[in-house]
């Protein structure tokens, strides 16, 4: 008998994980498979007020949606996302374009801009020196210029960051498919871990997939480096230290005042003693310098502009993006 119940219990934690699914509002279930019997569990309405608990529809995406291999797939799928992230900089999506590195058949001709201190081509020299005025072969060449490389890695990434969020999709579409959306106590967006897959994999959609002004929301792009956060849901033990982390913010009010009056007075002399010394605001697209010049030209062209000025300026990173007119091209660059 104490074997049975430790079986029960095990199968009862497999098939709810969260432990938050009450007994009277699941149904559970085997669904054959050839030779197999998988067990599912759903919840005990219609999903979209047309799908039972019996419909076999509803019942292989659930099977598929909470099956032990896809969570693993998804975990090691998240990994790999957030690597890919990683290798992704700030510039590459600038230096790579079309309109600053040519596809082939078409090539960089950088003597169209053979002038010391030039803005126009970023990927051409802006000093004199040996590839300064050079017209470089087209890309796939020996001797093609270094944006080349930049521009078949976003390549890459770009398929993959497409191939993962078509995934991402898959999944919530599944678990969607299996809980409902919204209109029932056990629907999927009542859960709120799930607000945020359903935030990330949205933004992702519209990145991957978007046109026009849904295309232009470089700022959203920033919400994929929210998809490791995925993984707290999947593990139960690091749910758990969320939760009290979280528990544990109201009483660590005082100290986290006392503690960050603290770190300001540390900032303010930071600031003050290194200011502008490592790194600087630098925007590809206009090849200005902001907050303070790095090429002592005598024209303005790297002087440092009006929403920053100042030879010991030191902008935020708001600022930093904002002087780039808020197009999210400005980046940190080491100086």
């Amino acid at each position: 008998e104490r074997a049975r119940r430790a079986a029960e219990e095990k199968r009862r934690r497999e098939e709810d994980p969260d432990g938050d699914q009450a007994d009277h509002l699941v149904v559970r279930g085997e669904l054959r498979v050839a030779r197999f019997k998988i067990p599912y569990s759903l919840a005990d309405h219609n999903a979209f007020f047309v799908l039972s608990p019996h419909n076999i529809v509803r019942r292989c995406a659930a099977v598929i949606a909470r099956h032990p291999a896809v969570d693993a797939l998804m975990l090691v799928l998240i990994l790999a996302s957030s690597i890919t992230l990683l290798i992704e900089q700030p510039d590459d999506i600038v230096v790579s374009s079309d309109s600053n590195c040519p596809p082939a058949p078409a090539f960089l001709d950088c003597s169209l801009a053979a002038t010391p201190g030039q803005a126009d081509m970023i990927n051409c020299p802006r000093q004199p020196g040996p590839f300064f005025g050079k017209a470089y072969p087209p890309c796939g060449s020996a001797g093609a210029p270094g944006c080349c490389v930049t521009k078949a890695k976003m390549a890459v990434l770009t398929v993959l960051d497409v191939v993962f969020t078509l995934i991402f999709f898959c999944e919530m579409s599944f678990k969607i498919l299996a809980d409902g959306l919204i209109f029932h106590p056990k629907a999927y967006l009542r859960d709120a871990w799930n607000w945020l897959d359903f935030v990330v994999v949205v933004i992702s959609m519209m990145s991957a997939f978007g046109t026009g002004s849904a295309k232009d929301l470089k700022a959203l792009r920033t919400l994929r480096a929210l998809r490791p956060l995925r993984v707290i849901k999947r593990n139960p033990g690091l749910k758990i230290a969320v939760n009290s982390l979280l528990q544990s913010l109201p009483a660590m009010a005082n100290v986290s005042l006392v503690a960050l009056f603290w770190l300001a007075l540390y900032s303010l002399l930071g600031v003050q003693l290194f200011k502008g010394c490592f790194h600087r605001c630098y925007s590809y697209s206009s090849q200005f310098v902001y907050g303070s010049p790095i090429f002592p030209l005598s024209n303005n062209l790297f002087s440092p502009s009006a929403p920053v000025s100042g030879p010991d300026a030191v902008p935020s990173i708001v600022e930093c993006v904002a002087a780039a007119g808020g197009g999210g091209s400005a980046v940190w660059a080491a100086r």
